[in-house]
């Protein structure tokens, strides 16, 4: 089995839903940038970062001097753009009085910026250099965390998540901390299950492991996509769309929800949003919305706790994880160590053009109508998914990623009564059809009969769903105990 999604050599692939990108694809001036491969393919790439790490800290709404969250502030994102509401004003001198105080304790602390290839290079860097011994986090979650972990020879604390809570974190959390970890290493939102940590749990945590000075690693890698998908308010109906029934085309896409973006809209989507360029209209402003909600996330943790370490990557929301481009965020001096960890050339020079046009399409208003576009269609096929995975039976977990993790019940039962073969799963037989899902049966936690697939296009989800029924029409003819004729050992 798959340790990750994206393994499309063994065999013929031609979709791919095991990993989970962006479906509207590479933006188009990163596609055109590296369509002269004779300019850069015999070059060394750029050995110092440090010019295009001081950009990403601008591009990601963060300044170089590490501030107290205020709500809606951050580079280009004014805060007279919000409009208060009725009892705000006095909430927020409450809040600043409270944040100056943060602030004055953080004495003029820094937050810098590493580049790396991928996430995945900058955990490993991680625990190869600060070597933890003892390491929190929650199950199931990427299995890279517990591969770094183990690389190192760190004891591994797990706290498990529970499917009836739809794999959620919960408080319970709080008192593993209790244990003394050297690390704490959490994701949001959580793989395989998309859920989000609520905020006021998020908050207790950060707070606890900077009085207890724990450092925290804090996977952001999904977090752009999922703000794009469901805004800053999540958790409001994590169930939403997982019942429904086959005749979805007509439900879903008869109607012009391009009219109506807004699916779930959070306190900062308001009907316009002032920006450096003018004003963002209510159609435009989800892709200004993520954008200044994922720096205000930024300030609001860092505020939280001054050893906090955000791990991010633009793999997932630009799709182009073949070039390898992460980032993580920090104290200044305590990423200065981990530089030290990291090997010479660590960039390629694919992954510093398509850099240097991401910034580029920040500064040129480009990326916003990307965005924007990106956040329509997760929104529409992620309903549309979620309604049809459970029309056909399948139990659909909650969750805001770009993702979508499901229970076969129908597997789960035929193998405890021992007549299922792992042919006759759903992975297999999809493989054999050229289509790729996320087989989860080795994530800690979870086991035989959990699969995760990704929010592509229309027709390609379309083709997901028409085999999966196919399938499921074939086990109600014929079950497996009538296909193997013996009971699996």
């Amino acid at each position: 089995m798959d340790l990750h999604g994206g393994n499309i050599y063994p065999s013929p692939v031609a979709l791919d839903f095991s990993v989970n990108v962006n479906p509207l694809g590479p933006p188009e001036e990163i596609k055109r940038a590296l369509d002269k491969p004779e300019v850069w393919l015999n070059r060394y790439p750029q050995l110092d970062h440090r010019k295009e790490e001081k950009r990403l800290l601008g591009f990601l709404g963060l300044s170089g001097e590490r501030k107290a969250y205020e709500r809606g502030k951050g580079q280009n994102f004014p805060d007279d753009s919000v409009p208060k509401v009725d009892g705000e004003e006095e909430k927020e001198a409450e809040r600043e009085g409270k944040e100056e105080k943060e602030e004055a304790e953080r004495e003029g602390a820094k937050i810098g910026s590493l580049l790396g290839s991928g996430a995945s290079e900058l955990l490993m860097t991680y625990f190869l250099v600060k070597r933890p011994h003892r390491v929190l986090l929650a199950d199931p979650s990427f299995y890279g965390y517990r591969r770094a972990a183990l690389a190192v020879g760190a004891e591994l604390l797990s706290y498990p998540l529970r499917e009836e809570e739809d794999f959620l974190l919960d408080e319970g959390f709080l008192e593993q901390m209790d244990k003394k970890p050297d690390l704490i290493l959490l994701a949001n939102p959580n793989n395989p299950n998309g859920g989000r940590i609520k905020e006021e749990l998020l908050e207790k945590i950060l707070r606890r492991a900077a009085a207890c000075r724990i450092p925290v690693m804090l996977d952001l890698c999904f977090m752009p996509l999922s703000l794009l998908l469901h805004g800053e308010n999540a958790h409001q109906n994590p169930h939403a769309g997982t019942e429904g029934n086959l005749e979805l085309e007509k439900e879903l896409h008869g109607e012009n929800t391009r009219e109506n973006p807004d699916v779930s809209k959070g306190p900062d989507q308001e009907d316009w949003i002032q920006s450096s360029q003018g004003t963002v209209k209510e159609s435009d402003s989800a892709a200004w919305s993520s954008r200044r909600t994922y720096a205000a996330l930024l300030q609001k943790y860092f505020a939280w706790h001054r050893e906090l370490l955000v791990l991010g990557a633009f793999t997932k929301t630009f799709a182009i994880p073949s070039l390898r481009l992460g980032y993580l965020l920090g104290d200044s001096e305590h990423l200065a160590g981990i530089r030290q960890g990291l090997p010479e050339w660590n960039l390629s020079l694919p992954a510093q053009i398509a850099l240097d046009e991401l910034f580029g399409m920040g500064e040129n208003g480009r990326l916003d109508a990307y965005l924007k576009e990106t956040s329509q269609l997760l929104k529409e096929e992620n309903s549309y998914l979620r309604k049809a995975l459970g029309g056909l039976g399948f139990r659909v977990c909650g969750g805001e990623g770009n993702f979508i993790l499901f229970a076969d019940p129908a597997e789960e039962k035929w193998r405890q009564e021992g007549i299922f073969s792992e042919e006759q799963s759903l992975g297999q037989i999809l493989r054999k059809e050229k289509l790729l899902i996320r087989d989860c049966g080795n994530y800690r936690g979870l086991g035989k009969g959990f699969y995760r697939v990704a929010v592509l296009d229309h027709e390609k989800n379309q083709t997901l769903i028409r085999l999966l029924g196919r399938i499921v029409e074939g086990r109600e003819k014929r079950p497996p105990s009538e296909q193997t004729g013996k009971r699996e050992r």
